[in-house]
């Protein structure tokens, strides 16, 4: 599984997006696990891991009765700004499981896109019953 490419993004959620399909594509999700801003309350720069890349807490283990897919993965890469343009650094590229054949299990790959969420808006202005709404995204 690759790293996203180090190529410089205009903005925080350009460089998020763009990590994110990247890394759809390679059987992976990326997820915010740290954010830091400066004194001016400007995002400054971006701490991600891979959504796995945390373990259960006792009291989830005893609510959660279904398969255990966080498994301490130490995947991370850090995303800072430098003269209003954001940058990609690997921090670490293991994973320490096998790639996923299929990530709809996995939560962040059944979020909207930026596309379908505009349409959801668009539909929802012009009155769309939900139905609707659902079986154009779908």
């Amino acid at each position: 599984m690759l790293p996203p490419p180090s190529v410089a993004y205009k903005s925080a959620t350009e460089l998020f997006w763009s990590t994110q399909t990247f890394a759809i594509s390679q059987s992976y999700i990326p997820v915010k696990k740290r954010t830091c801003k400066d004194c001016h309350g400007n995002l400054k720069n971006i701490t991600l891991r891979c959504n796995q890349g945390r373990v259960y807490n006792s009291s989830e283990i005893l609510q959660r009765q279904t398969s255990i897919w966080l498994i301490d993965c130490s995947f991370e890469l850090y995303a800072a700004q430098h003269d209003n343009l954001w940058y990609i650094e690997v921090h670490n590229n293991i994973h320490n499981y096998d790639p996923s054949e299929d990530l709809s299990g996995h939560p962040m790959s059944r979020q909207l896109t930026k596309q379908q969420l505009i349409n959801v808006k668009e539909m929802t202005a012009s009155g769309s019953h939900l139905w609707e709404i659902i079986s154009t995204i779908r």
